[in-house]
This record gives C-alpha cells, sequence and structure tokens, in this order.
C-alpha cells in the first residue's frame, strides 16, 4: 500500500464483479434450464434402450451441472485472464480495465483471454457438479 497507494487492492475489482456476475448468471440459469430437458431425455433414453439405470434424477442433475460448469467457465475465463493481469502488471491497466482488456486482446489476440481455459474447466466443473447435486 506504501509503495502502489490504496487503488492496487482495487486493482482487479471491475473484471471480478462483472465475470462472476455473468458466470454466476450463466451458471444458475443454464443449470434450472437443463434440469427438466435432460430429465426427459434420460427418461426417453431409457425406455428406448431398456435400460432403467438412465433415467436417474441424480445422473440428469450430473449432466445439468457439467453442461452450466463449462458454459460458465467459458464465460469467466476472460475476465479472470485481465483481473490476473491487472493484478501483476498495474501498469498495464492505467487507462481503466476496460482499456486493459482491450490492450490486452490487441497484444494477445482473443485466444490470450481464453489460455487458462483448461485449468478452470477443471476447477469449475466438478465444483458445480458437486455443488448441484448435493
Amino acid at each position: 500500500i506504501r509503495k502502489e497507494g490504496g487503488g492496487a487492492l482495487l486493482a482487479g475489482l471491475g473484471p471480478t464483479t462483472y465475470g462472476y456476475l455473468f458466470e454466476g448468471a450463466v451458471k444458475f440459469g443454464i443449470y434450472e434450464v437443463l434440469k427438466p430437458a435432460v430429465r426427459s431425455m434420460l427418461a426417453w433414453s431409457a425406455a428406448l434402450c431398456a435400460v432403467p439405470w438412465i433415467d436417474s434424477k441424480l445422473l440428469g442433475f450430473v449432466i445439468s451441472g457439467g453442461v452450466a460448469g463449462a458454459s460458465a467457465s467459458v464465460m469467466l475465463c476472460p475476465m479472470e485472464a485481465l483481473r490476473i493481469r491487472l493484478v501483476a502488471e498495474p501498469d498495464f491497466g492505467a487507462g481503466g480495465w476496460v482499456e486493459g482488456g482491450m490492450r490486452m486482446v490487441g497484444n494477445e489476440g482473443v485466444k490470450g483471454l481464453f489460455k487458462s481455459l483448461p485449468a478452470m474447466l477443471s476447477k469449475q466443473v466438478p465444483y458445480t457438479v458437486t455443488k448441484n447435486v448435493s
């Protein structure tokens, strides 16, 4: 704080706020929309294949949670990449976090915003499935 001032504590606040706002909306929205659709598909599949265990409420929750977690991770990944860059390199977003994001896309392309997607998927999908099933 002495070196960079109190504003350094808020460096990643913009991307964190917007990132998790959209991530939560996508995660819970998709999960709730998918639950009945997946249940119907599982019931249909179980009847068609004569495999009764497919018609499982738990399996429907797991599938819905996995898809919701993956979708939410895709939404969150660019904001997390930007947040990490802003915190690690305070001068990177001197003009604000939106300008920092535009600079990041200019330097690395859109692909640069998704470099950490595999790591995020490996963390978020199991978490979302576990949270939503329990």
